[in-house]
């Protein structure tokens, strides 16, 4: 089964949440990767197993609406900030490019034409930009949406350090002046989280571990995936990284936060996949 869950309030001077978490959907539907509508009303989410379609439903498990049902495997859904559409990526051309679609489920059109395969779109907060990342080199790009429909060529934010390992841009801070995302070695682990300005073009590793950043309203803190499948929290000027919830053996994947860091909403993996929500204080 697949369930949405809500855990403990977080507090702030602590930075520990308390409680157990709470179901916010339970069923058989299989739970990938899951966002947060801006308005913080509903969650999109891809489904898992044979069939991997896009859905939305509120966050008190309500009014579940399926969006896409084609054969195609469709995953990832990032919300635009107005709300009004969800950023994809989709092997529906051929081979993963990202797409949109509606809120509604209405319009799906390709948004990339690249090389290689992409996967893990990312909107700058005012929505003019987008980040992807493409196979080809392993690098993430960055897209210009306000110019004219594949006229726009992307932004290469290529780096590959000693240990072979590549950047994957995951999530735009709340102010767009910064992305963060995690290093992936050439044997696919992920080791560490980190942020690259975009007015300095320079990186900043913050952990040496960790996948699939999430930042908090303050545009200081973010909340990752943590080795052993925990939640965790880190402080970019400090550096400071500490765990705040292990549902060990079970796993946490796909963490995000609410836009006043009252909830986390997260994907909790035991033998199936299941979705659930954080409250922070």
């Amino acid at each position: 089964m697949s369930w949405a869950r809500r855990a403990s309030r977080f507090d702030r001077e602590r930075e520990a949440a308390s409680g157990p978490p709470e179901p916010v959907t339970r069923g058989s539907l299989q739970v990938g990767y899951i966002d947060l509508s801006p308005d913080g009303e509903r969650l999109a989410f891809n489904s898992l197993g044979k069939r991997e379609d896009l859905y939305v439903i509120r966050t008190d498990g309500t009014a579940l609406r399926q969006l896409t049902d084609d054969p195609a495997r469709d995953r990832g859904p990032r919300w635009s900030p107005d709300g009004k559409q969800i950023a994809f990526y989709s092997e529906r051309g051929g081979k993963y490019e990202v797409w949109v679609v509606g809120a509604d489920g209405t319009g799906p059109r390709q948004l990339t034409t690249s090389r290689g395969t992409v996967a893990e779109p990312a909107w700058l907060p005012d929505g003019s930009r987008l980040s992807f990342h493409d196979s080809v080199g392993m690098a993430s790009h960055i897209v210009d949406l306000s110019k004219r429909e594949n006229a726009a060529v992307p932004e290469v934010i290529a780096v590959q350090d000693e240990d072979g390992a590549t950047f994957h841009a995951y999530a735009w801070s709340p102010d767009g002046r910064r992305i963060a995302g995690y290093r992936a070695r050439p044997d696919g682990v992920s080791a560490g989280i980190v942020t690259y300005s975009i007015e300095k073009r320079a990186f900043e590793r913050l952990t040496e571990t960790g996948e699939r950043p999430r930042w908090l309203s303050d545009g200081r803190r973010l909340l990752y995936r943590n080795e052993k499948g925990s939640l965790s929290l880190v402080d970019s000027r400090s550096k400071r990284a500490h765990e705040i919830l292990s549902l060990i053996p079970d796993r946490i994947s796909y963490p995000v936060p609410s836009r006043d860091d009252r909830w986390i909403y997260f994907v909790r993996r035991s033998a199936e996949a299941d979705l659930w929500l954080l409250t922070l204080k």
